[in-house]
């Protein structure tokens, strides 16, 4: 019988490492609300402003209203969107976090539409008012009292007991100005 089992442990961190967790929870957060938009607005049937290079890659397939894309088209969205001067910046986070923020977007639409769980659709994350997160699916390793975190590197924690299993993932977050990892 597998048992999956969460442990927290506090974090270790420098300014520098603070800020680009920071800075990439925003990043989640942004491509939340980014995909989140363009979902309603198209169960909505709202007419989406669009670039000719959108058009060509998005819109012209799915044109008709009410249609909603899923997570492999709003990460073909995620690729656009970096590759545009305006989002650049994007690319400077790791690629998986970003993803796995649109695989929770999906399995929250999902959840919305499923008869009977009382779950209500997914709304806008703002800035001081939802979790600061990030979460790796993989590209983490833990050794000892560290974790390597793609793209920020090595980081100790405070190893409060032993850590038994496989880690599956990895999750980050901010708890009253102290950072946590969990897995």
């Amino acid at each position: 019988m597998k048992v999956y089992q969460a442990f927290k442990f506090k974090l270790k961190t420098n300014k520098q490492i603070e800020q680009k967790l920071k800075e990439y929870s925003g990043y989640t957060r942004l491509v939340w609300n980014k995909a989140l938009a363009l979902v309603k607005d198209r169960l909505y049937g709202k007419e989406i402003e669009k670039t000719v290079t959108e058009k060509i890659r998005f819109f012209d397939r799915y044109s008709t209203p009410n249609y909603l894309p899923n997570y492999y088209e709003l990460t073909n969205m995620l690729t656009f969107w970096k590759s545009t001067k305006e989002y650049e910046f994007l690319n400077s986070a790791p690629s998986q976090t970003l993803q796995q923020t649109l695989k929770d977007l999906q399995k929250a639409i999902d959840s919305a539409f499923t008869k009977g769980n009382g779950i209500g659709f997914p709304g806008f994350k703002k800035k001081g008012k939802s979790q600061n997160s990030i979460r790796y699916p993989q590209g983490f390793k833990i050794e000892g009292n560290r974790i390597f975190l793609p793209k920020i590197g090595w980081v100790k924690f405070f190893k409060s007991r032993e850590i038994t299993g496989t880690a599956k993932n990895v999750t980050v977050k901010q708890y009253a100005r102290q950072l946590v990892y969990k897995y």
